[in-house]
């Protein structure tokens, strides 16, 4: 029941905050709008005064992008280095973003403006998660290592001259290796739920803590993280199945797909808040002793 209730309170939560919502799109949108610049200067540095990208809007003709890949590869590579300064800054915005979410879903929803909610959360927590990122290394470390010994062990076994069993043992290696990557991505999410309930400027201790919280309750924790992921997959294949219709020879039918991504992203932007209100919910109803602290959340207590 408890699996249940968590997730339609997460589901709840991010439709009841559009503008969440909005704001995380934007986020997206922004970053993919720099990338997109970045590389449409390079395509006019590349293709001078010809027509080439003309031809390219209306027909949508790849074997284009691939000449000018070849012919003018100066004004690419410059392009290509960017690629990790916009990587970076998406990285520092997103654990600003990550404050800022969960301190609009755990403030009373109308006691506070939102912007004042979502920007004052998200600055006032991002010293801590970005520690937290730092110490993380030490549940990284031993979920990497583990994955070296099962490979090393499945190495052991494999045989190149059995290529069903090779299949299967790549197949297990991808499997763990997912499994420890989300593991630890839940073990991190609820270490920054932890943080920002108990407003705890410690950070260590929350991450041990969530280590243990999920451990006692994997069961029910891996249940609600991978139905919020079966509800992200859905959203999925419904993006994939709409696309599909959709010709990509055209400007008009670029255009369509442009839109449509754009919905889709909006719907990802949904689920990361769904995750957060999902995950805020079962820690808050299997650890119902814990109340948010601090001076902020004091001022939030009071004025419910």
């Amino acid at each position: 029941m408890t699996i249940t209730a968590c997730y339609k309170k997460g589901v709840t939560e991010a439709t009841a905050r559009p503008k969440l919502v909005v704001v995380l799109w934007l986020f997206n949108v922004l970053f993919a709008s720099i990338l997109c610049m970045i590389f449409l200067g390079a395509f006019k540095t590349s293709v001078g005064p010809s027509f080439a990208l003309k031809d390219l809007l209306k027909t949508g003709d790849m074997n284009i992008v691939f000449e000018m890949l070849t012919s003018a590869a100066g004004p690419f590579s410059s392009a290509f280095r960017a690629i990790p300064i916009v990587i970076l800054l998406y990285f520092l915005a997103n654990v600003f973003f990550q404050g800022g979410i969960l301190n609009v879903l755990i403030a009373p929803r109308g006691r506070q403006k939102f912007a004042e909610s979502f920007f004052g959360g998200g600055g006032r927590l991002y010293g801590r998660f970005l520690r937290l990122l730092i110490y993380s290394a030490v549940v990284w470390l031993p979920a990497i290592i583990l994955l070296v010994a099962v490979n090393a062990a499945l190495g052991v076994l494999d045989d190149p001259s059995r290529e069903k069993q090779m299949v299967l043992f790549f197949l297990i290696r991808v499997a763990i290796g997912l499994f420890l990557f989300h593991l630890i991505k839940m073990v991190l999410d609820y270490a920054r739920i932890m943080i920002a309930v108990q407003d705890s400027r410690a950070v260590f201790r929350p991450l041990m803590e969530a280590v243990r919280f999920i451990v006692r309750r994997l069961g029910r924790t891996l249940a609600l993280y991978y139905l919020l992921g079966l509800t992200g997959f859905i959203i999925l294949l419904a993006y994939l199945a709409v696309k599909s219709l959709i010709g990509d020879t055209t400007a008009a039918g670029i255009l369509m797909i442009f839109l449509v991504t754009q919905v889709y992203i909006a719907g990802r932007s949904w689920l990361r808040a769904a995750y957060q209100a999902g995950e805020l919910e079962m820690f808050t109803v299997l650890c119902p002793r814990i109340k948010p602290a601090g001076r902020y959340f004091s001022y939030i207590n009071k004025k419910g």
